[in-house]
């Protein structure tokens, strides 16, 4: 992700394993797609690809009222493609290293001499090896949208977003950082944990529909819903998650299966509009949101002592015939539900001078069945959650921002004894200046922050099954400064520069999730245009990235001789390991006349 201050985070791998995202010392909890808050969409729509989206768009800090938090991290929110009403015909092919291979169709236009009834068709494929040894992948889309214009104020749409995905040789898990005598381990990028009979199948089918009416020149009235269900499939083995023997490599095999069927539904209604009072144009938005979640899950897995009589060796092959059966069964139910109400004014006070004053009212319920006590643990809350923030344009090109709000974030972690953490409380100050020159094609900011929070999700160690488990820690605190450039400095060349700190601390001034969020970032990213004015012009580009380090706490892992637990202290922090290069060449041929 380019957005600066944002970084991610894999335990095993892409599809398989757990892939996160942070900002501003936090991990991103908003997700939306056109504007509507959803459970998850990146882990619940299978939203590997991306090809049903115009845009992704990444808003740091608190992204407002509708997504009913005001989290301070950021907010992702995932903008479909629409109908044109001109044609729009589009193929692309690509390849690259690792035998990447890539071929994509997009079809759009009216439907009717009216040019009332539009409808667009995206289509891809690709498949390909990972930077990880005998990992391999391969994926499909199918997206298509209907538009009509039943009035000449009112908007129809409805469509559907389908795709699949398989996976070979992946790992749900990553190899365990140190040894049984706390010593590093000398695992690699390309070092694989997985056997290679482990594979992933995800299945992902997203319905959605809305209206959109306009009254007038300033008000509009607008609703969405959406649907999504999704179906993954995983027989898996993993090797050296809990502990590798220091003299001999050794390590335990965990085999199993496992299945899950997530289900979501979400709706949006809003209306925005411009009202007049004390001789002044002001802005207003009120609306409501929610969703409803729900998943079936279901595994089974052992645990084989010392299966694998080194695990080095065994990262290159993966070899360890497959079991018949597994000694525990793991069912489990998730639910969650959201709805709230919110109402908002940005009120100009003066001609450079503007205040904005809302609220939301939020209801949250989520549930998960616990395999110790054979029943559903629940946890729920309702809050409302004031928002402030003030704008004062100093020039024509600078202004200055600044913002509080309540902070109401509900969690996924769950703790030691499988029960969901309770939401994150608390506040958040932040102050900005933003500029644009060359009329609007180079922008810059700069912003500071302060965030409190209590309830806050960190990791605090490993069961005996490898999966993290967290503790909620209050009084956290972060605070933090970023800055950035983007734009086009000349109309071929563009350029996205940025650079970001954060620290979370706890009560004590200790780091909060070391292992996951690193506190420094710098990105760079530059393209150049060959042929701007061409439909099919040429274009090459390049960045960099480059974060500070990331370690694991010592203390969270089950080291239990004390001088191991120190050696791993001391060898805790290491330099970070270089990402394995990748390349891509693309090709698209759109047809005459048709942009």
């Amino acid at each position: 992700m380019q957005a600066t201050g944002t970084s991610r985070q894999i335990y095993g791998s892409d599809r398989a394993g757990y892939n996160y995202l942070f900002a501003r010392g936090s991990r991103i909890a908003n997700y939306q797609i056109n504007g509507i808050p959803v459970a998850d969409a990146l882990a619940d729509t299978g939203n590997a690809n991306t090809a049903a989206y115009e845009r992704v768009e990444v808003v740091r800090g608190v992204a407002g009222l509708p997504d009913g938090t005001g989290e301070p991290s950021a907010t992702v929110n995932l903008v479909r493609k629409h109908p044109t009403r001109k044609p729009l015909f589009e193929v692309r092919a690509e390849a690259g290293n690792r035998k990447h291979f890539g071929l994509g169709a997009d079809v759009s236009g009216s439907l009717n001499a009216e040019g009332t009834l539009r409808g667009r068709l995206v289509s891809t494929f690709g498949r390909g090896d990972s930077w990880r040894q005998l990992e391999r992948s391969r994926d499909a889309e199918l997206y298509g949208i209907l538009e009509y214009d039943i009035a000449p104020q009112t908007r129809v749409h409805a469509g559907m977003d389908y795709q699949q995905a398989k996976e070979t040789a992946d790992a749900p898990l990553s190899y365990a950082v140190y040894d049984s005598q706390g010593y590093a381990t000398a695992f690699g990028p390309k070092d694989n944990p997985a056997t290679n009979w482990s594979n992933s199948r995800n299945r992902a089918l997203n319905l959605f529909a809305g209206i959109e009416h306009r009254f007038n020149q300033d008000w509009k009235l607008k609703a969405e819903y959406d649907y999504t269900r999704s179906r993954f499939r995983q027989p898996y083995g993993v090797a050296g998650v809990l502990s590798i023997d220091h003299s001999t490599a050794a390590t335990d095999l965990i085999p199993g299966y496992w299945h899950a069927d997530p289900r979501t539904h979400s709706a949006s209604m809003s209306l925005t509009g411009k009202y007049r009072l004390f001789g002044r144009e002001h802005d207003l938005i009120a609306g409501i949101n929610g969703y409803k979640y729900a998943s079936n899950k279901y595994g089974e897995r052992s645990i084989i002592p010392n299966a694998i009589p080194n695990a080095y060796e065994f990262s290159r092959t993966g070899a360890y015939p497959q079991p018949s059966s597994f000694a525990q069964t793991i069912p489990q139910y998730d639910t969650r539900r959201q709805i709230g109400g919110y109402l908002a004014t940005r009120f100009r006070a003066a001609d450079n001078l503007s205040l904005i004053l809302g609220g939301r009212y939020s209801r949250y319920r989520a549930g998960s069945y616990n395999s110790r006590t054979q029943g559903m643990t629940y946890v729920s809350a309702n809050r409302f959650t004031p928002y402030t923030g003030i704008v004062f344009d100093l020039t024509g090109n600078l202004s200055l921002y600044g913002s509080y709000s309540s902070l109401f974030v509900p969690q996924l972690q769950k703790d030691e004894h499988g029960s969901y953490l309770k939401p994150v409380t608390g506040n958040n100050l932040e102050a900005d200046i933003k500029g644009e020159w060359l009329e609007g094609r180079l922008n810059a900011s700069a912003a500071v922050y302060r965030a409190r929070k209590n309830n806050l999700a960190t990791a605090a160690g490993r069961d005996q099954s490898g999966n993290t488990y967290y503790r909620a820690a209050n009084q956290a605190k972060t605070h933090g400064w970023e800055i950035e450039v983007g734009g086009r400095i000349t109309p071929e060349w563009q350029i996205q520069a940025g650079y970001s700190q954060s620290k979370p601390r706890d009560q004590d001034g200790s780091r909060l999730n070391p292992d996951s969020v690193p506190e420094r970032s710098f990105k760079l990213f530059t393209a150049y245009h060959l042929a701007p004015e061409a439909p099919s012009g040429r274009t090459i580009g390049a960045g960099v990235r480059r974060q500070g380090e990331t370690h694991t706490d010592p203390a969270a892992l089950h080291i239990p001789n004390p001088a191991a637990k120190a050696r791993a202290a001391d060898n805790s922090r290491q330099k970070p390991t270089p990402s394995p290069t990748s390349w891509r060449v693309t090709a698209s041929i759109r047809a005459p006349n048709c942009r």
